[in-house]
């Protein structure tokens, strides 16, 4: 290779590290320390900056890596040709990098926060509960979930540790929403979002978001549930409240007479919530009938053949009251209800 295209090689490497150093808000020092803090290859000051100075042409390739690793690089596409176009920003996760999408640095999102969501095993009743703190450290916000689930071994023993997930919360601005995704080395995903506001006053005390995970189930199908979070932990006598909040958020939903009969003869509250608002209930009241997909699938019938029959479910499924979308739009009141009950025992306020 003639001197001059070493050089642009060279120089196309640096351009290219310095763009992505850019789009992370770390200086040279910070990235220097969050790279040695990873304990992935230990770098030194000096080195990092010759590699990323465009006015010489040092290169170091055990830091060009260092660098791609920590900032989620595609090291082929650093080390590419000069001119060659940057696909990676936005197939691989570094578009999360950009103008759009920028790492959390809101204060009154830093801390501690108690969550809860189901299991992910979907035919588990079980509420899990996690921690998750947010947190400033080199100038990147980072993010550390604690999994307080019940697994078990393949011996059937459970486990007393909680399962540790790392991430990176991100602020889409022009949507007003944060996401994070959460993973470790053994294999755990989940991906968490929901609504960002600025708060002037006070800090995150209540938010409610959709939450991605694989299910655990041997198929592993893509489990879609809510999650809610706290800063402060909540009493297990009031669990019961959070399974509420945990379940599809929607301006109504629908529940059969026998449950309601059920909770109206154990529950005083429910009692006096029918004896309140009975009129408007009983207006809106109105037979249903639950099909389940499986069985019907499941049952052979001589009158109908399998297309005709998925045919019919989907005619009425769409006219259904099954939500076709959901406005992920949060009830005032129950954020209020949050802080002045659910969280009322330990505030400080």
């Amino acid at each position: 290779m003639q001197k001059s295209n070493k050089h642009e090689q060279i120089q196309a490497i640096k351009q290219r590290l310095n763009d992505a150093l850019n789009r992370s808000k770390l200086n040279i020092n910070q990235l220097t320390d969050a790279i040695n803090e990873s304990n992935d290859i230990e770098v030194n000051y000096g080195t990092v900056r010759n590699v990323l100075d465009q006015s010489k042409d040092a290169i170091d390739l055990t830091t060009v890596i260092a660098i791609c690793r920590y900032l989620h690089l595609d090291t082929a596409m650093i080390l590419s040709r000069p001119g060659t176009k940057d696909t990676t920003y936005q197939s691989n996760g570094n578009f999360l990098a950009s103008g759009n999408f920028t790492v959390l640095d809101d204060p009154k999102y830093f801390g501690e926060f108690h969550g809860f969501f189901y299991s992910p095993n979907h035919k588990s009743p079980e509420l899990i509960r996690f921690d998750l703190e947010i947190a400033q450290k080199n100038a990147q916000a980072t993010a550390t979930m604690h999994y307080h689930g019940r697994p078990t071994s393949v011996e059937g023993k459970p486990y007393t540790d909680p399962r540790v997930l790392y991430g990176t919360p991100y602020v889409d601005a022009r949507h007003s929403t944060i996401f994070l995704l959460l993973t470790n080395e053994t294999g755990d995903f989940y991906f968490l979002y929901f609504n960002w506001q600025h708060f002037r006053s006070h800090g995150l005390y209540f938010r409610r978001g959709i939450a991605l995970t694989p299910s655990s189930l041997r198929d592993n199908p893509v489990l879609f549930m809510n999650f809610v979070l706290f800063a402060l932990p909540i009493d297990e006598a009031d669990t019961s409240y959070v399974s509420g909040l945990l379940a599809e958020v929607s301006p109504s939903f629908c529940i059969s007479q026998e449950k309601v009969n059920q909770l109206r003869s154990k529950e005083p509250l429910i009692e006096s919530f029918f004896q309140a608002f009975g009129y408007i209930l009983e207006h809106e009241k109105q037979p249903m009938y639950t099909i389940n997909e499986t069985q019907i699938l499941s049952t052979s019938n001589p009158h109908m053949d399998e297309v005709d029959v998925i045919k019919a479910m989907l005619l009425l499924k769409d006219a259904s009251l099954s939500p076709k979308r959901i406005a992920y739009e949060d009830v005032e009141a129950y954020a209020a209800f949050s802080k002045n009950f659910l969280q009322k025992a330990k505030r400080k306020d």
